[in-house]
């Protein structure tokens, strides 16, 4: 715990110490504004009183809370102590926070704020009592807008050198920018794209149904000169016609005249007395009245015609001034007696020939525009009257028809019925309804296609035949035109339909408003990250980066450091001091004392703790961990700068103060405190014994511990000017609960000397200066669980996770544990920082080659490792005790600590980059790892990159504490094949290669013991190169291991057969395969978890068609499986071992569980495969498993 500052220098925190009543003796204090609830009675008193003595019948107590220094944490002075005896009641708690939680919610209030104490006066002190009296509510509104504006500036600067320092900002700012901007963009583009294409299709169809729709309007209005050709068919009254006027030229038929639409050609008839007939006049109008009646196209055919023999003779009306102005009437008289088919326009013969040689071809002409007046669009239609009995000659072709009929329509009223344009423009669409057409090369004669516009509502666009309309309709819009072709009786029409409503110039505006909106979002990210890293700036000056990492995860901070270096110091004379100060004054003085010692702290690398009063607490050595001899030089570099600029500190109040420091070393744990304000905090006796180093030292003195003075001669870097305590003869001085205690003075520095070896540290973990103290607990942890436990939650050091920075830690601890004692048998020394920290990343870097599947993976190589080292560990602690007992076959093995150290980290790398496939399957589908090995390929794939990474120069380091020597070298890989390639147990051939070496050592332990027995001389035997599992091998050992010819050349007998070899070959192997199926010798439990996810492997692979369904023989095969290997495997290694291991009972836990299984398998498995396929979590399955056995107990 750490010590409170007060009359007692061994009092505790937490422990209330009287305080001189001088603390609150400040006549200028008005208590009616600091305690605004309580009565006037209660004021007067507490203003006339000047000792707490008479206020403690109530035992109300008040703190301030100061904040000294600009690290750390901030802590409460015990300043006064106040009892109030009159007390009745408190409305309110008593706060220090100056705003509500609604005012601290609003962005301007505190900028305002913030503002506020920026634009403050900067000649007056922020402990001013005006500064204090006057609050943010006293300002003016004018004061406040300048507050507001200080506060943006001074949030500017900060900004700005904020980014500078961390430019992470800026660039992740930068990338969520432009990855934000691409999103919004590409989703705006897809918005744009579909309404687009929406626009297209409602375009599409307008085109095609309007289309549609006008184009049966226009076939409706051809009805009416087919109902006209019909009545002239049968009709006697106008039969005689084509006779009375008779062939061009005939003698007696009417003679050829020249007329008013004449061209100097003879192109019509005289047909006085034929045609001008009223009675033919009025069966026409009747005719089309009927027919005008009967379909409802009143203004629409404006004009009938009947032309016996080619020749207009009868046309209804004659003048039409009811559908045309009277200024500009449809007068047809001209037209009475015209003999088209013989004037000068070439069309009329061909359309006139064209008509007579079809029945019942309608010819239509059109449109015409500015017909009869302006505006007036026409079309005119023919078809031919062809009656049996009449021959029409026309250029001595002979043709037997009546004639012809013809008729107008009014183009203009047809589209202003059919409401095209008002549809349309009600769409907010534009049309162009056009008729391809084919117009004659006046120059070639060649035929030349062109488009006809026959209707549109785009102003401007009308039909000229030199001009391409589409080209033009093209140019003028931006937005796709839709097509569509129709047929009709006037040919192919096309409409085209273009959407007026053009989006894109919409979508520039949003695109630009979508960046704008971005621009602001990632401003407001950047002010999230910025805000983000002051926060946490802040955070790290109040407790270490990996206590706040732990904190954010919601795990309990505790940690333990073996040696750390405490120091204390307090203000000498601080009680009577504070008395003759204001507390306001008192605040000021420690805030400019203690800002400059955390300046001191952070440059000597030293942790500031906190401020307790007027005492100030520094430890090195933790939370970075550094050799003790370091941490305690930085120490003491760190007291005597404090010492030296004390000597020379004024405060701003013209006082000089004296300071006494004490410094201690020894153990200590660390941890946050409390869930409200957590604190990290340092308990331990190192702590009291640093405060009443500083509690006995004297004014402007420096004393340490014994401890720390032997720390302090095997400085790094410098050596300390140490003088003995000793008062009136006695050395050392009487500490409380500790009786007299050595102690030193540190006088000073001088010099640089090279570190010597450590002497007269007490007996501890670390006076090696090799193992960290929480390496050996994690180590020890994991070796004392109970073989059967292992990997369940019986201690936080011990249960299984699945976080992989806790598994690295814990197989790093028991590495280097090992290798640390292998060294020690070697007499390496110690490993180095260096070492252990390349020993870390070596572990972590093959954690991550480990792929993702579910039973061969990094999880399941720990629980491997885990279970090797107990039995190593339970082995080794055996033979210690002499309880090895007899039936040890390979007695040489237990000796030797490299071994273990190798097998253990075999256990490490034997399945890096398993692909969760067997050997068999991975030869069948020629992945690259079978391509590349042959047998046991996933295995020796392992071996190679396992020690490809270890022999990378980064790994110089642990290299040389693994393997100092050739011959460690040798044996290093000898074990890591002997090890990683026993384990394809799927191979029939390895197995027997294992067991034949077993039976031969066996055999030859047996023989030997009867030698013994008969005081025979024992017989070695004869072995056979292929009893050797290295032999296929060799040039990967010799390739893997970097081993030159000369090497080889220099220690031949490492590659020989002998006994020796061949038994740590047959205890290795047996033990690897024992821990590589340790779950199924181990807790109910844990076999479960591993069975069901090697099942889950299983079934991938089925999934993925590289195998039959497990599910089926799972339950049998798991008991074959028992009888078979497991159980005969556990058998061996205990007879490998003798009685040592006895207290693991490996068979005996391989029984109970095989037993276990036949019972309850088939009901297991059952669970497993629903389980599987519902999509269960792997918890979820395990409980439902250990339910099910509990339903059937």
């Amino acid at each position: 715990m750490f010590p409170s500052k007060n009359t007692s220098p061994h009092r505790s925190v937490g422990e209330v110490s009287p305080s001189p009543s001088s603390d609150f003796e400040d006549d200028a204090l008005d208590y009616s504004k600091v305690f605004p609830d309580f009565t006037i009675d209660q004021i007067q008193e507490m203003n006339s009183h000047r000792t707490k003595s008479k206020y403690k019948k109530n035992g109300i107590t008040g703190t301030l809370s100061m904040f000294a220094g600009t690290n750390g944490s901030c802590t409460s002075t015990e300043l006064s102590t106040i009892s109030l005896s009159r007390q009745t009641s408190l409305r309110n708690s008593i706060t220090l926070s100056p705003s509500s939680s609604d005012e601290r919610g609003n962005i301007w209030s505190v900028l305002i704020r913030r503002g506020y104490a920026v634009h403050s006066d900067p000649k007056s002190s922020a402990f001013d009592d005006a500064s204090i009296e006057r609050t943010f509510d006293d300002l003016s509104c004018f004061e406040k807008v300048r507050a507001l504006l200080a506060g943006l500036r001074y949030e500017a600067r900060v900004a700005v050198s904020t980014l500078c320092k961390y430019p992470y900002i800026i660039l992740f700012s930068l990338l969520f920018f432009a990855s934000l901007c691409a999103a919004s963009l590409y989703i705006v583009e897809v918005i744009h794209e579909r309404n687009r294409d929406k626009l297209a299709n409602e375009a599409k169809w307008e085109a095609m149904e309007s289309g549609n729709y006008f184009s049966e309007m226009f076939a409706k209005s051809l009805i009416p000169l087919r109902s006209l050709q019909q009545a002239v068919i049968h009709s006697t009254y106008f039969r005689d016609l084509p006779y009375r006027i008779g062939n061009y030229g005939e003698v007696g038929s009417a003679p050829a005249i020249v007329g008013a639409r004449s061209d100097g050609l003879l192109d019509y008839r005289d047909v006085t007395g034929i045609c001008d007939d009223e009675e033919l006049a009025m069966k026409l109008q009747e005719i089309v009245e009927g027919i005008n009646t009967n379909f409802d196209y009143d203004g629409i055919i404006v004009n009938y015609r009947l032309a016996p023999y080619g020749v207009f003779c009868v046309i209804d009306p004659l003048v039409n001034t009811k559908d045309f102005s009277e200024e500009s009437p449809m007068n047809n008289t001209v037209d009475i007696g015209w003999d088209p088919i013989h004037s000068t326009n070439a069309r009329w013969g061909r359309l006139l020939r064209d008509i007579y040689k079809e029945t019942n071809h309608i010819d239509i002409f059109g449109p015409m525009f500015d017909f009869v007046e302006n505006g007036v669009e026409m079309y005119c239609a023919h078809i031919a009257v062809n009656i049996p009995g009449y021959n029409y000659t026309i250029d001595g072709e002979y043709y037997s028809t009546w004639g012809f009929v013809m008729h107008y329509i009014h183009w203009s009223n047809l589209k202003e019925a059919s409401g095209i344009d008002y549809r349309f423009k009600e769409k907010g669409m534009h049309y162009l309804l056009t008729r391809r057409d084919v117009s004659i090369d006046p120059a070639t004669g060649a035929e030349l296609p062109n488009d006809v516009v026959i209707a549109t509502n785009i102003e401007g666009l009308r039909q000229v035949r030199t001009e391409d309309p589409v080209s033009v309709m093209n140019s003028m819009y931006d937005m796709k035109i839709l097509a569509v072709t129709l047929q009709t009786a006037n040919g192919e029409w096309i409409m085209r339909v273009v959407h007026g409503q053009d989006i894109s110039t919409q979508y520039i505006y949003i695109r630009i408003g979508t960046v704008l909106c971005v621009a602001l979002v990632t401003i407001m990210f950047s002010m999230i990250l910025l805000e983000r890293q002051l926060h946490k700036l802040l955070l790290y000056k109040i407790m270490p980066l990996d206590a706040v990492r732990k904190l954010n995860r919601g795990e309990t901070v505790v940690e333990r450091y073996n040696i750390v270096t405490i120091f204390f110091s307090d203000i000498v004379g601080f009680t009577s001091m504070a008395g003759e100060m204001r507390p306001i004054q008192v605040m000021k003085m420690l805030n400019e004392l203690y800002t400059e010692f955390d300046k001191i702290a952070e440059k000597h690398g030293v942790y500031k703790v906190e401020t307790i009063g007027d005492a100030y607490m520094v430890v090195g050595g933790a939370p970075e961990r550094i050799p003790s001899p370091k941490a305690a030089q930085r120490v003491a570099l760190f007291s005597l700068e404090v010492l030296e600029f004390v000597k020379y500190f004024i405060t701003s109040e013209g006082h000089k103060i004296h300071i006494r420091a004490g410094i201690a070393s020894g153990p200590v744990v660390a941890g946050v405190v409390g869930k409200t304000m957590p604190r990290y905090c340092f308990f331990g006796d190192t702590v009291n014994v640093a405060s009443r180093m500083e509690s006995s030292s004297k004014k402007m003195k420096i004393q340490c511990s014994d401890f720390t003075r032997q720390l302090l001669q095997d400085a790094p870097d410098f050596m300390f000017e140490m003088e003995q305590r000793e008062e009136n003869g006695v050395k050392g001085i009487d500490l409380k609960g500790k009786g007299l205690t050595n102690t030193w003075w540190i006088r000073g520095v001088s010099g640089i000397h090279f570190q010597q070896p450590v002497h007269g540290i007490p007996g501890d973990i670390e006076s090696r200066q090799s193992v960290l103290v929480d390496v050996i607990i994690q180590s020890m942890a994991l070796s004392g669980q109970k073989w059967s436990r292992i990997g369940l939650p019986d201690s936080p050091l011990v249960a299984a996770t699945s976080d992989q920075d806790v598994m690295i830690t814990r197989i790093s601890a028991m590495l280097q544990h090992r290798l640390e004692i292998a060294m020690d048998q070697r007499r390496q020394g110690p490993m180095n920082r260096l070492q252990k920290s390349q020993l870390r990343a070596y572990v972590k870097e093959i954690a991550s080659m480990y792929n993702p599947v579910d039973f061969h993976n990094f999880e399941h190589a720990v629980h491997v490792t885990t279970s090797m080292n107990k039995i190593i560990d339970t082995i080794v602690e055996s033979v210690d005790n002499g309880q090895q007992g007899n039936g040890s076959i390979c007695r040489n093995f237990w000796q030797n600590s490299f071994i273990h150290f190798t097998i253990i980290f075999s256990c490490l790398i034997h399945d890096v980059e398993h692909t969760g496939k067997s050997n068999k399957i991975l030869a069948a589908k020629q992945h690259k790892i079978a391509m590349k090995f042959s047998g046991p390929s996933a295995e020796r794939n392992s071996i190679q990159v396992a020690l490809e990474l270890l022999f990378r120069p980064k790994y110089k380091a642990i290299r040389k504490a693994i393997f100092p020597r050739v011959e460690d070298r040798f044996l290093f890989g000898k074990c890591i094949f002997w090890s990683i390639l026993c384990t394809d147990i799927a191979s029939p051939e390895n197995t027997n290669n294992c067991l034949r070496r077993f039976n031969i050592v066996h055999a030859f332990r047996e023989s030997l013991d009867a030698a013994i027995a008969k005081g025979a001389p024992p017989q070695l035997p004869d072995y056979n190169p292929d009893v050797c599992p290295l032999l296929p091998y060799l040039k990967e050992v010799v390739a893997y291991l970097k081993l030159t010819q000369k090497e080889i050349n220099d220690h031949p007998e490492q590659l020989v057969i002998d006994q020796c070899g061949i038994e740590n070959c047959v205890a290795v192997e047996h033990l690897m395969q024992g821990s590589d199926v340790a779950h199924l010798m181990q807790d109910w439990e844990i076999f479960l978890k591993f069975n069901y996810r090697l099942y889950r492997e299983l079934m991938a692979c089925y999934k993925s068609g590289l195998m039959p369904d497990p599910s089926g023989n799972w339950a049998i095969g798991q008991i074959g499986f028992f009888t078979h290997y497991v159980i005969p495997l556990a058998e061996r290694i205990e007879l490998i071992c003798g009685s040592s291991i006895s207290s693991l009972a490996l068979s005996q836990n391989a029984r109970v569980n095989m037993n276990r299984w036949q019972e309850e398998g088939e009901l297991l498995t059952g669970i497993f495969v629903s389980g599987y396929r519902n999509g269960e979590t792997e918890e979820d399955i395990l409980k439902s498993c250990l339910r099910s056995e509990s339903n059937l107990l």
